[in-house]
């Protein structure tokens, strides 16, 4: 199946960080994909604990890994550290700490259908303790144009704004890096990637197991880190406002959702908003500002719409208590 002499199809980006427990499912679901023709980066991030010799054993046994041991620089670079090592005609990016379904790389590849497609993305099982749900999900193959893409991913149902749950043309990332030391770092680039696109396809499954790991940077409760959140929604508007003018309220009404998720977060975790209150009181101005986006362009996620409001109302303590009710779980943020 190899397309360009002996180079990969596909190069698997795989960011290791302190996850010894959770590393060898994830690459088992790598190294057992239907589709073999695979170039697997390990990018060892610094870990502390048994992660990087884990790696170099993993290396040992499959001669498509590859191991970079590298100084701790966070998700970003090493994922960008992946990514100029990078061989294969598409690539794609997978969190330590999740693992994929057998068939998720060849049915991505299968959605690259012509050279018009320069993305594909599938859903999620998202795992909260015993409790699994599916998201970004659809019931039929489904294909966008850049536009519909970007407002698709603002308007946040069908596509997301990650990076694990997409396979890219190598070359969208020419001259594109994830922002250093970042978190959210996905955010920040989604938009530049789907306007050098053509077309992107959802392949209307779902494939990818994104787990909830108490501890882990994305997946836990708040910290000052997280107004990277605040960061990444200014530098989206901004190049908005530059590039894409017309979309002004499709990212006006994503900032809303994702402050009212950090407002939200925030009163969830004890002591968060006494120690940050200016994370905080930003928060709120920045909700505020685009709400009536948000009312105005429609077409949200039922449980968003009910968070949104809930904030909006200062109801948002009811929300949440409803929602772990609903979820079966005690936290997860």
């Amino acid at each position: 199946m190899n397309m360009n002499n002996n180079r990969p199809v596909v190069t698997i980006v795989v960011p290791v960080y302190n996850v010894e427990e959770e590393l060898n499912r994830c690459v088992e679901s790598l190294v057992g994909q239907t589709i073999s023709d695979l170039q697997i980066i390990l990018v060892d991030d610094g870990s502390t604990d048994l992660s990087g010799e884990l790696c170099d054993a993993w290396a040992d046994r499959d001669s498509r890994i590859c191991v970079i041991h590298k100084q701790n620089g966070g998700l970003s670079s090493a994922r960008n550290a992946g990514i100029d090592v990078a061989e294969g005609k598409y690539l794609g990016f997978v969190d330590s700490d999740d693992y994929i379904e057998p068939d998720m790389y060849e049915t991505l590849l299968a959605g690259m259908v012509d050279d018009e497609v320069s993305m594909v993305t599938c859903g999620r099982y998202v795992h909260m303790g015993d409790t699994v749900k599916n998201e970004y999900t659809t019931p039929e193959v489904m294909r966008f144009n850049s536009a519909d893409a970007m407002k698709e991913t603002l308007l946040g149902n069908i596509i997301d704004v990650s990076a694990w749950d997409k396979l890219y043309r190598r070359e969208l990332f020419d001259e594109i890096r994830y922002p250093y030391g970042r978190i959210s770092e996905d955010a920040a680039i989604i938009l530049q990637l789907l306007d050098r696109c053509s077309d992107v396809v959802h392949v209307g499954k779902c494939l990818y197991h994104y787990v909830f790991r108490t501890g882990s940077i994305s997946k836990s409760t708040y910290s000052h880190k997280k107004f990277d959140v605040m960061h990444n929604c200014r530098e989206m508007t901004a190049w908005v406002e530059k590039y894409k003018p017309d979309f002004s309220m499709d990212i006006n009404s994503y900032c809303c959702a994702q402050m009212a998720g950090m407002i939200e977060c925030m009163i969830c975790s004890p002591g968060a908003r006494k120690e940050w209150g200016e994370d905080y009181s930003a928060y709120w101005g920045l909700f505020r500002h685009c709400f009536q986006s948000y009312v105005t362009l429609g077409g949200h996620k039922k449980v968003e719409i009910a968070r949104v409001f809930a904030i909006r109302m200062h109801l948002y303590r009811l929300f949440w208590l409803a929602r772990q009710v609903r979820n079966g779980v005690k936290r997860y943020v």
